[in-house]
Parts: C-alpha cells; structure tokens; sequence
C-alpha cells in the first residue's frame, strides 16, 4: 500500500472510531483473517481501539470496529454517501423479510452502526456467524440502493478485533 492509500485509510477509520486523526499516527497492522486487514490503534503505547477492513474494489468496503466503549460496523459503497438519510435497512443472508432498519448516519465516505458494549446486540452476533450482509439505502434520484457482503472470514475477525483491544499484546 502506498502512503497515500495508508493516509487516506487512517483519515477515514479515524472519522469512524471519532478520533482526532493525530491519535491515528499509530495505527499499525495487526494481522489478517482471511481477505480483512485488521489494525490496531494506539496512542501513547495505550490501545485505543481496533478495526478490520474488508475491501472489495471499486470503492466497496467493510469495516469492523471495536473500543472499550462501543462496537462499531460500517460500510461504503456506490452511492452509499449519496444523501443525508441516516436510516438503513439491514438483513443477513438472503431473508429480507426479518430486515431490521438501523440508523447508520454519514461519517466521511461510510455508513456506520454504532453499539454500546454495556448490553448484547443481535446485529453485532448476526455480523458475526451469517454469511451475508445486505444494506438498503435511498439515494435522490436514484431510489433505493443495496450494497451486499459476503462475510467470509468474519467469525474469526471478530474475535481477533476484541482480543486485539481486550489482551494487546505487543
């Protein structure tokens, strides 16, 4: 990855775990889970949070996100930051018809959920162990937009992502 691509990558996961972009200056690979890059954040030699990319080309991306406070999911895709409107229609695997609407409002170029860690989330659990995500947005003038993932991988991601904050280890 080019300096660009990295500056670029912190600039946008710093909007995403709402740290001020200095606090990414040590964002480090932490390793892989299949096709995610999972990385940590740290500052002043403290871990502050982790995340995992998964990304698919053509602007479309995945990112996974957790701190002692909240977890996060997120996504971006084409025209996904087309328009204000915050609510996002959610389901997994091919069952729209248990589709749950969240609000997933713009930060930079992705659409993020954010849980508090203090109670369970089935969205969170669902991310985890189903083998796809789909999102449902509406854009002007284009109408209702999906962007889908495979979640390949996810299980283990996840549970490397809460390590990586929970057990840091060097």
């Amino acid at each position: 990855m080019n300096i660009q691509n990295f500056l670029c990558r912190v600039g946008a996961v710093a909007a995403l775990v709402g740290m001020p972009l200095a606090a990414q200056a040590d964002s480090v690979n932490y390793g892989n889970a299949g096709a995610w890059s999972l990385y940590r954040n740290a500052e002043g030699g403290r871990v502050e949070s982790c995340h995992a990319i998964l990304e698919i080309g053509a602007g479309k991306a995945l990112i996974f996100d957790h701190n002692p406070e909240q977890t996060s999911i997120g996504f971006k895709g084409p025209r996904s930051s087309d328009g204000m409107e915050s609510q996002v229609e959610v389901w997994f695997d091919n069952n729209r018809g248990e589709s749950q609407i969240l609000e997933m409002p713009l930060e930079g170029d992705w659409r993020v959920y954010r849980s508090s860690n203090s109670e369970p989330d089935g969205i969170l659990d669902s991310f985890a162990n189903r083998k796809k995500i789909n999102f449902a947005f509406m854009v002007p003038n284009f109408g209702e937009q999906t962007v889908s993932f495979t979640l390949q991988d996810t299980n283990p991601m996840t549970k490397r992502t809460f390590d990586c904050v929970q057990n840091p280890r060097g």
